[in-house]
C-alpha cells in the first residue's frame, strides 16, 4: 500500500509568514476598500454608439468561469490549490448563480435594445408621415387661398 502524503499546514503557514516578513509587507499597506475594481460610471448624454459598445461588452463577459489555471508551481501554487479545493463547495454554486444572473441581465438589456430599435423605426416612420401630412396640408391651404383670391 502506498504511503499517503500529509499536508503540514503549520509549516506552509510558517513559510508564508517568513516570505511576508522578508518582503516587508504590513497590514496597513492596502485594504480592500482602497482597491478600485470598476471604473466610475460617467454621467453624460445618451450616445447610441457608446451604448452599443457597452451592450456588446456585456454579451461577451456575461459568463465568468470560477475555475482558472493558477499557473504556478511550488509552495504558492500548492497553497492556492489547497485553498481552492477547500472553498469549491462555496465558490462554484455562487459563481453559477452569479453567471445565471449575468446572463438574464444581458438578455434583458438585449430585449431593451431591440425594443429601442423598434421604437426608433416607428419614430422615423411617424416623422415621414407627419412630413407628408404637412406637405398635403400646405397644398390644401394653397388651393383654398387660390379659390378665395
Amino acid at each position: 500500500m502506498e504511503e499517503m502524503n500529509t499536508v503540514n499546514v503549520e509549516e506552509i503557514m510558517a513559510q508564508i509568514r517568513k516570505e511576508i516578513a522578508e518582503k516587508g509587507y504590513t497590514s496597513d499597506m492596502l485594504s480592500f476598500q482602497d482597491a478600485k475594481t470598476v471604473a466610475e460610471p460617467e454621467t453624460a448624454a445618451y450616445d447610441d454608439g457608446e451604448y452599443r459598445v457597452i451592450v456588446d461588452g456585456l454579451n461577451r463577459c456575461a459568463y465568468i468561469p470560477w475555475y482558472r489555471d493558477l499557473g504556478q508551481g511550488g509552495i504558492k501554487g500548492f497553497v492556492k490549490k489547497v485553498i481552492r479545493k477547500l472553498n469549491v463547495f462555496l465558490i462554484a454554486p455562487m459563481s453559477d448563480e452569479q453567471n445565471l444572473f449575468n446572463v438574464r441581465t444581458v438578455q434583458a438589456v438585449n430585449q431593451i435594445t431591440r425594443y429601442m430599435d423598434e421604437q426608433k423605426a416607428c419614430i422615423e416612420a411617424y416623422k415621414k408621415e407627419v412630413e407628408e401630412l404637412q406637405r398635403r396640408l400646405e397644398a390644401v391651404e394653397d388651393e383654398l387661398e387660390n379659390r378665395k383670391g
